[in-house]
């Protein structure tokens, strides 16, 4: 028996009690072995459950990178498909412009033609009559320098 056994007897208590209490005691308590035991299946358990959740990990991470590699495939086709429609949309369209302004030229330039015919129509007798009007007035300065002399030089 240990010294707190003959303590307890000394307080009053029986030995049948002391020794009822000791073997109570001696099931209650944990021995070192039943410690490691039981931390070597924590660990094991720990163990397990982080490569469960590792394994769950890698599994998650790997079905996500698939969905974005997917997503991304998609969205880069759908880019390239939309790049192709507004490539074909602006070469419509400047196409359609060029012809636009093909066609204003030529216009244009019939509008100018025309224009410059009429302004030479209407030139022509403009010329004649000019030369009409400066041999008039040569004829009239002439007279007026001659009055001049007589006037002042007679």
């Amino acid at each position: 028996m240990t010294v707190h056994a003959f303590r307890l007897e000394e307080a009053g208590f029986t030995r049948a009690q002391v020794e009822a209490l000791a073997a109570f005691m001696e099931d209650q308590a944990a021995t070192v072995a039943d410690l490691n035991a039981v931390k070597s299946e924590l660990k094991a358990d720990i163990a397990r459950a982080v490569g469960e959740l590792k394994a769950e990990i890698a599994e998650t991470d790997s079905s996500l990178r698939a969905a974005i590699t997917e997503g991304d495939n998609a969205l880069r086709t759908a880019l390239l498909e939309t790049e192709n429609t507004l490539r074909g949309e602006i070469t419509r369209a400047v196409s359609e412009l060029k012809a636009e302004i093909a066609e204003g030229d030529n216009a244009l330039r019939a509008e100018i033609s025309a224009g410059n015919s009429a302004l030479r129509a209407e030139i022509a007798p403009l010329k004649t009559e000019t030369i009409v009007v400066r041999w008039i007035l040569g004829a009239l300065l002439t007279l007026q320098t001659a009055i001049f002399v007589k006037l002042f030089f007679p």
